[in-house]
């Protein structure tokens, strides 16, 4: 995914550097000097790490030079690539990296599941009513508190913008048999929708509309379902003060098979 390889892109560089420096060095030795394939990696090795193993075999005027470039550069690509695996360590970011790996491994096992991008307290609401009936379902969010909080609850969650394409098939919506994109943003829903319906034509996309205007763009990028969070709590309010009684036996009724099926 395009979050790790961010991740990971320091300490990448940093060992093709070190790497670079090792293999430029061996075949100095080995044009300069003669020697053997063997012979000049480890002289290499010594003088990069500046371990001093002393010269495998007496060096000429060019060998020494060469040595003195090798040891220049190579001791200074090893302690960049100390110091950028140190800071990954201190800053989390290799723990980060290796989770996200572990959970992208998780979505790849995952066939017939749900997406559900964005983990505020919509988001919420339906993770909590997917757990109730044991849907298997993956998140999908960049806010780094919603990703902490889904984490700490043991959710499968994807780290990224769900309006990328690269997202969407990290979380799997080319295996998946809905999706349900309740951001708050408009706009990312409708390129949520979009996207999610290029990738899986046979999806069945739940999208949340925030302003009325809205709702026909979101059927013309394809939502099967579009839901407005605000249309429908004013509804509950209206019907609550006109029939408590009713809805509260409805209440009641759903409440009882929720628990029935958990």
């Amino acid at each position: 995914m395009l979050t790790e390889r961010r991740l990971l892109r320091g300490p990448a560089i940093a060992a093709v550097l070190l790497a670079a420096v090792v293999v430029i060095g061996t075949i100095g030795y080995v044009v300069l000097e003669g020697w053997g394939w063997f012979d000049a990696f480890y002289m290499t090795i010594m003088t990069v790490t500046t371990t001093g193993g002393g010269e495998i075999q007496p060096l000429n005027v060019a060998g020494k030079w060469w040595t003195i470039i090798v040891v220049t550069f190579g001791f200074a690509a090893l302690t960049f690539t100390l110091l950028t695996l140190l800071q990954y360590v201190i800053e989390g970011r290799l723990i980060e990296a290796v989770s996200q790996r572990r959970m992208r491994r998780q979505v790849a096992k995952m066939e017939g599941h749900y997406v559900l991008c964005g983990y505020g307290r919509v988001g919420r609401e339906v993770a909590r009513n997917f757990l109730q009936e044991k849907i298997p379902f993956a998140v999908i969010d960049i806010n780094p508190d919603s990703l902490a909080r889904a984490e700490n609850e043991g959710l499968t969650v994807v780290n990224g913008d769900a309006a990328h394409v690269e997202t969407l098939k990290a979380a799997g919506v080319e295996r998946a048999r809905g999706l349900i994109t309740c951001i708050d943003s408009d706009e990312n829903n409708v390129y949520v929708t979009l996207s999610a319906r290029v990738l899986n034509p046979k999806l069945f996309i739940v999208a949340r509309a925030n302003r009325d205007d809205t709702e026909p763009k979101l059927r013309l990028a394809g939502a099967n379902r579009i839901i407005s969070p605000y249309t429908i709590g004013g509804r509950r309010i209206a019907s609550l003060a006109m029939r408590p009684t009713a809805v509260e036996f409805v209440d009641t009724v759903l409440a009882a098979n929720n628990g029935g099926c958990s």
